[in-house]
Order: structure tokens, then C-alpha cells, then sequence
């Protein structure tokens, strides 16, 4: 009996202190490609899908890109960009509402994430895990389904901006 609770407690603890794991670590030729792909592809949501109790993502147009060595392991890369905050989104039930997006206003220094950022998908036109759009060593693996990006209706609404009403109309619509 003593076992078994000693047992049941380090699995409760160990429960407790797991983390989602971002994949930010990369090879250099990985890194090019997901730099390339943001470069041509500027909006991104910061979304962990998997993640229980987030509240909201953010929408972000990023403005520069650079290859940077990983922060916690040096012989991989990292792809940091510079980004305006466009929207705030809520999310609700695990469900990301859309049609509730708000402007959000600021910049922000972002490491991006093969499997928590969604970048813009061309082929299903919606945001999805960048691990989908470039080459990466991990397989992808998405928890809920990728997200629409707000249409110019929302985005007029929301006041989001004439950058983003232009990119969504070029490539969205």
C-alpha cells in the first residue's frame, strides 16, 4: 500500500511539472526554409493547439526575420522575428472564436515554433502549425483543427488595419 501511494504521488508530480515542448530547434537548412516561408508569409497566430486553459492567441504580422543559434541547444538554429501585434482572439471550450477578434496593438520580439506557430496555409487557405509548411524532422501532429484567418468583414469591424485587409484579399479571399 505504501508503494502504491508513493507510486501515485510521483505520478501526480510528475504530471505537474510537464511543459509543452516548443520546437524551436533546428537545422540550419530547416531555418532557412521556415525564414523563406515567413518572409513570403507574415501573419502568424501564436497558438499552442495542445495546450489546456489558453485564453486567447494572438494574431502577428511580422516585419523581420533572422536566423538566430537555438537558445537552449547551440548546435541548432532558431528563426526570431520582429512582429506588430495585429488581434487578439479568444479562445473558449478549447475552441479559438474568430468572429470575436479584436485589435491589438504593440510590437514583439517571437521565436517562432514549428508546432505553436500557425502560419498561412495556401492550399487550405487557414492558419496551421508551420510544421506543416516547411520541412521539419518531427511529424506533424495537429491537437484541434487550424484556424481561419479573420475575413475583411471582421477585420473592418475589428479595425485590424489596411495591411491586413490587402494580404487577406491577395491571398485569403
Amino acid at each position: 500500500m505504501k508503494q502504491l501511494l508513493i507510486t501515485a504521488f510521483c505520478c501526480l508530480l510528475s504530471i505537474s511539472l510537464v511543459q509543452a515542448d516548443s520546437w524551436d530547434d533546428l537545422s540550419m537548412e530547416e531555418a532557412k526554409q521556415l525564414k523563406a516561408y515567413i518572409d513570403a508569409n507574415p501573419y502568424v497566430f501564436d497558438y499552442c493547439d495542445c495546450c489546456r486553459g489558453q485564453k486567447e492567441t494572438e494574431l502577428l504580422h511580422v516585419t523581420s526575420s533572422k536566423i538566430t543559434t537555438c537558445s537552449w541547444n547551440e548546435e541548432k538554429y532558431s528563426v526570431v522575428v520582429q512582429a506588430y501585434k495585429v488581434a487578439v482572439v479568444p479562445i473558449a471550450n478549447e475552441q479559438v472564436h474568430i468572429d470575436q477578434v479584436k485589435a491589438k496593438k504593440g510590437t514583439t520580439d517571437y521565436t517562432l515554433s514549428m508546432n505553436y506557430s500557425f502560419g498561412f496555409n495556401p492550399q487550405t487557405k487557414q492558419a496551421a502549425p508551420l510544421v506543416d509548411m516547411v520541412d521539419y524532422e518531427r511529424p506533424s501532429r495537429i491537437c484541434r483543427t487550424p484556424i481561419d484567418f479573420p475575413n475583411k468583414k471582421m477585420a473592418k469591424k475589428a479595425k485590424l488595419g489596411k495591411d491586413y485587409i490587402k494580404w487577406w484579399k491577395k491571398y485569403v479571399k
